[in-house]
């Protein structure tokens, strides 16, 4: 079985592309410190991981210190669940 990331939206509750889509692509170290996410409506298209706690790191990864010294993680800034994807 492999895992997705399904993005609900920022945590903050303002509306973005990415709500209520899956996670196709991250890269942390794009565009400072915000980092760069594509998005998919169709769980087969979404970025695949081995395991929940795999797919549970990438979300925590960070790149870098922001600002105020706390580590830079930007796909903390939405509210996610990590969900079983269809099997191909």
């Amino acid at each position: 079985m492999k895992y997705g990331i399904f993005i609900h939206g920022l945590a903050i509750g303002t509306p973005t592309p990415a709500d209520e889509r899956w996670l196709s692509y991250y890269d942390p170290t794009k565009h400072g410190y915000r980092g760069e996410i594509r998005t998919t409506p169709d769980a087969k298209d979404a970025l695949a991981f081995d395991t929940f706690e795999d797919a549970a790191e990438c979300w925590r990864q960070s790149h870098g210190t922001r600002p105020d010294g706390r580590p830079n993680r930007p796909l903390t800034a939405y509210t996610i669940e990590i969900k079983p994807l269809p099997n191909e």
